[in-house]
């Protein structure tokens, strides 16, 4: 959460400059749109991880032992993959 506070804070003022209408209403909307829409790629994707990855996690499964194993395409999954 710290990262997304520095991020906006770093970009505030170049994308105000960049505005074709610099008012305060515009910033706000502007800043509402982009909140809105990392939280819908953040969802997205989330539950789309859930999907893809979540038989391999559960309370017993430790991640870190699950890094660098192979894993067997199977022919009838492959886009899991290609993603």
């Amino acid at each position: 959460m710290m990262m997304v506070a520095f991020c906006f804070a770093l970009n505030l003022f170049p994308i105000f400059s960049a505005l074709k209408v610099k008012t305060n209403e515009n910033m706000t909307v502007t800043t509402s749109y982009g909140i809105g829409l990392t939280f819908l790629i953040y969802s997205l994707l989330s539950i789309i991880c859930v999907f893809m990855f979540g038989s391999s996690v559960g309370e017993q499964s430790d991640l870190m032992k699950q890094v660098n194993v192979e894993h067997i395409i199977d022919p009838d999954r492959w886009e899991s993959f290609v993603l």
